[in-house]
This record gives structure tokens, C-alpha cells and sequence, in this order.
């Protein structure tokens, strides 16, 4: 199944605000029709209870026992109105009622023998709201019918229910703008805050997050990632100048090594007419390069192991040879070792 979900949260909110918008102006024009047609039922149904009033007064009952209105000229005029015996035998009734008749009207009055009934009959077009209650004209007990169209309310609630639903999709389309501007604007920091975030580097560590609103979500998410980056930018820092102090730790000692003491004991080795060996080539060739930590300290554990070879290699010759003594060239070496003053000290005692 396939869930179409926008990737912006931009987009996200607006649709959320419309669906909400659309619910509650659902829900909204709802409860106006309810109201209106509820409304409309009882202003109606109060009509009704004023045409059974007018009945019960402007009836009278002629010596031959019907039915009539006491002015005959008035009969055109009235409501739609039946007066039915309790035998269910009709005794009087409207031009009104006679245009427009209403199914089982005999049921319906005899239904209200006992209380009054007001009931909406649809079986006709358009429907009657139709009112039946016990009444006495000159002393008789009698059972009135009136009843009322529905027609004029029904057309009334049909305008209602086009304009609500023309303005609907109106009401919609506008809430769905102010949605969507209203979530660009509360969006709108997080974009600042994402373009500054972009441009930190380990050179920029010092740059900040800004903070529109401290007291709300997204200032308080700002100042928390402009914490981090406070302990970073420490972090940093601190590892900074442990480099600097390791680097000239280890700068110090191994440069003044490289240039002092091994170049002296490659003149001395030359200017005593020795055969150059390895370790004559490397003190140059070391200082050319300039310092480099890594490397020095290799060469300088390589230079100790041909220096060793080295020793050895003139002292086995100059014993073939008899012109040097053993453990000379090794207790030279060792004297070229030593701090300059030993050095000295030992030879003047040998001298």
C-alpha cells in the first residue's frame, strides 16, 4: 500500500488544518441546519396551535347539527381545517383541505382522542405538518384537524443548505491559506537556524544558532544545540593545545639530536680519514628534510642500529689490520654519546 506523506512539514500542518477546518465547518453547518429546521418546526407547530384556537372559536354548530364558521364570507380565508365526529364520521372541512387532502385523516384524528398530536405526514408533496386534538363547538365534543405545508420551510432549509455548501469550499480554501502561511511563519526560524548550522565547521565552532524566542519549543531546541556546540568548541580547543604542547615536546628534543650530535660524530668519523659508512649520509639528508616527528624518531632508532653495525664493522678490520685496539671504536662512540663535558672530562683524564 502506498501512503502519499509530503515531505515538508510546511505542507504536512496545512493539510492537517484543513482536514481539522473541514470537520468543524462540517460539524458547524450541521448543528446551523438542525437548529434552523428545529426552529422552523416550532415556529410551525405554533401556527398550527392558532389555527386549532381559531377553530374552537369561530365554529358553531347549526340547529340541524353541522358544522359552519359563524361568518360564511370567512370560509375562503381559512386554514386547512377538518372537524371529525368521535365516530370518525367528518362534519366539516375547509376548500383548503379539500384541495389538498391527506391520507388516513380519520386514523390520525382518532389517534388523538386522548392528547393532542401534531405529526408530519409524508406520504404527500410537499409534506403537511397536521395537528389533531379534542375540541367542544356549542357543547359538542368534536375532533379538530389542522394542518400546515412544509413546503415553505423545506424550500428555506434547501437555501440554507446551498449557501452553506457554496461557502464551504471558500471557507476551506481561505483556512487552508492562513494555514499555510500561518505554519511558514512558525517554520520560519528552523529555516534560519538549518542555514546557520550549514556554515558551522570546525573553523567556525564560535558561531551560534539564533534564538528568536528563548521561552518557546524552537528557542529552547536552539539552546540546547548552542550549548553543544559551546562544549564543542572546548573540546576542540583543549585537544588544540595539547597538540601545540606535544608537538613542541617532541620538536625540542629530537631537532637538537638531529643537527648537534649526529653531524659532530660524522666529522669525527671522516676527519680520521675513516671509510664514510651509513651513518655519515643520513645526518644531512635528515636535516635537508627538516623536521618531521614521525620520521625522526624512526631514523633516529635506525640510526642507533647501523651506528652498532657500524662499530663493529671498523673494529673487526682495524684488528685485522692491528692499528686499533678492540672495544676502541665502541668506547669512542660512546664518549661521542656522552654529554660534551663527560666527554672532555674523560678525555684529558686519559690524555
Amino acid at each position: 500500500m502506498i501512503r502519499l506523506t509530503p515531505k515538508s512539514v510546511r505542507v504536512r500542518l496545512t493539510l492537517w488544518h484543513i482536514a481539522v477546518m473541514l470537520a468543524v465547518l462540517g460539524v458547524y453547518a450541521a448543528g446551523v441546519y438542525t437548529f434552523v429546521r428545529n426552529n422552523s418546526l416550532s415556529l410551525l407547530d405554533e401556527r398550527l396551535h392558532d389555527d386549532f384556537d381559531w377553530a374552537s372559536d369561530m365554529l358553531a354548530q347549526r340547529p340541524d347539527g353541522t358544522i359552519a364558521p359563524y361568518e360564511e364570507t370567512g370560509e375562503g380565508d381559512s386554514p386547512w381545517l377538518q372537524v371529525w365526529s368521535l365516530e370518525g364520521r367528518l362534519l366539516y372541512d375547509t376548500p383548503e383541505a379539500r384541495r389538498n387532502p391527506v391520507p388516513r385523516p380519520a386514523q390520525l384524528a382518532e389517534s388523538a382522542k386522548e392528547v393532542d398530536r401534531v405529526v408530519t405526514v409524508p406520504d404527500v408533496s410537499p409534506p403537511y405538518r397536521v395537528m389533531s386534538g379534542g375540541a367542544r363547538i356549542g357543547g359538542r365534543p368534536v375532533l379538530v384537524q389542522v394542518a400546515r405545508s412544509e413546503g415553505p420551510l423545506a424550500q428555506n432549509l434547501n437555501q440554507l443548505i446551498y449557501i452553506l455548501f457554496l461557502g464551504l469550499p471558500g471557507a476551506v480554501a481561505i483556512s487552508g491559506l492562513g494555514g499555510y502561511l500561518l505554519a511558514r511563519r512558525a517554520l520560519a526560524p528552523i529555516g534560519r537556524m538549518s542555514e546557520r548550522a550549514r556554515s558551522i565547521n570546525a573553523e567556525r565552532l564560535n558561531d551560534r544558532l539564533p534564538v528568536d524566542n528563548p521561552d518557546d519549543e524552537l528557542g529552547r531546541l536552539a539552546t540546547v544545540f548552542n550549548d553543544t556546540l559551546t562544549r564543542l568548541e572546548s573540546s576542540f580547543e583543549q585537544m588544540r593545545r595539547f597538540t601545540a604542547d606535544a608537538s613542541h615536546e617532541l620538536r625540542t628534543p629530537l631537532t637538537e639530536s638531529v643537527t648537534n650530535r649526529i653531524p659532530r660524530n660524522h666529522r669525527q668519523h671522516v676527519g680520521r680519514g675513516r671509510p664514510p659508512s651509513p651513518v655519515g649520509r643520513s645526518p644531512p639528508h635528515v636535516v635537508a628534510r627538516g623536521y618531521r616527528p614521525g620520521e625522526s624518531l624512526d631514523g633516529c632508532r635506525r640510526y642507533s642500529r647501523t651506528c652498532k653495525g657500524s662499530c663493529r664493522a671498523v673494529e673487526r678490520s682495524g684488528r685485522r689490520e692491528g692499528s686499533i685496539r678492540p672495544g676502541a671504536v665502541r668506547r669512542r662512540t660512546a664518549l661521542v654519546r656522552r654529554p660534551d663535558g663527560a666527554q672532555a672530562g674523560n678525555a684529558q683524564s686519559r690524555g
